[in-house]
């Protein structure tokens, strides 16, 4: 409803046409949107191509035009929020074509699928996602770049999101060959009894009990963990919106020491 409430105050109000909730809370609020997305009925409409490895392609339908769209980085979901920037776009004037050029030059953010480092043949990335759908979109980019097994390192953020997510958490990482998750990251929150990393394990081995599970609580366990078990051909990424990244990188760091600097 707050969403329903927000769109109603406002002046203009671009949604993407393909989320139920979404159409259901312009609907609520009377307004008539700009819809962005996959549907037929997109106002702004896009078709994927490919999403990668190696940049994402498609294509905006708008306006009786085709304009070709071209991303530096990876991924579906990246595509879609070009879409999204593109109406935007066009609400204040600005060409699709001119808003498609600028977006092929976007080569990322901190955070989002970052490449880290790479280390005995080995590639690092870290990634901000922290809730179940990003998590899974994130993990189904990296198994697109090809790697021979992919290690997923995850820290649950807040304890009331893991009490109440923990069976979506686990669910979500299991594109991952070797999942690792550390305790919860409280950030303000105090601790709840009895909700731990432990449960996000439990929720992966419900979703997929044949999936390689460690539960590593605290930072030493896994920078020591990663050290001993990384090799050839992984691709390991560090996923929350907490402090996990600094363990990624100090996991690397010590794989280059034991390895003499490789």
């Amino acid at each position: 409803m707050a969403f329903a409430e927000f769109c109603a105050r406002s002046g203009r109000v671009v949604t993407c046409i393909d989320d139920e909730g979404a159409r259901e809370s312009v609907r609520i609020a009377g307004v008539e949107p700009i819809g962005y997305g996959i549907g037929e009925d997109a106002h702004v409409r896009l078709a994927i191509e490919t999403p990668g490895p190696g940049g994402a392609h498609g294509a905006i339908h708008v306006d009786g035009a085709i304009v070709p769209l071209t991303l530096r980085i990876d991924g579906a979901h990246n595509l879609l929020d070009a879409a999204a920037a593109i109406a935007v776009g066009g609400v204040v004037g600005v060409p699709a074509e001119d808003a498609a050029r600028t977006l092929s030059t976007f080569g990322g953010i901190r955070r989002r699928f970052e490449h880290r480092g790479d280390v005995r043949g080995a590639e690092f990335y870290d990634d901000y996602a922290h809730v179940p759908t990003e998590l899974a979109v994130t993990l189904q980019v990296a198994r697109a770049r090809g790697p021979h097994r992919l290690v997923a390192v995850f820290q649950p953020h807040r304890y009331s999101r893991t009490q109440a997510l923990w069976r979506e958490l686990g669910a979500s990482l299991t594109e991952a060959d070797l999942i690792v998750v550390t305790d919860v990251y409280g950030a303000s929150q105090p601790p709840i009894p009895g909700v731990t990393g432990a449960l996000v394990v439990d929720g992966v081995r419900r979703a997929a009990p044949e999936r390689e599970v460690v539960y590593a609580p605290h930072g030493e366990d896994v920078v020591s963990f990663l050290a001993r078990e990384v090799r050839e051909g992984d691709l390991v990424i560090t996923l929350g919106c907490g402090d996990v990244w600094m363990l990624g990188d100090a996991a690397l760091s010590r794989i280059q020491e034991a390895d003499g600097g490789s």
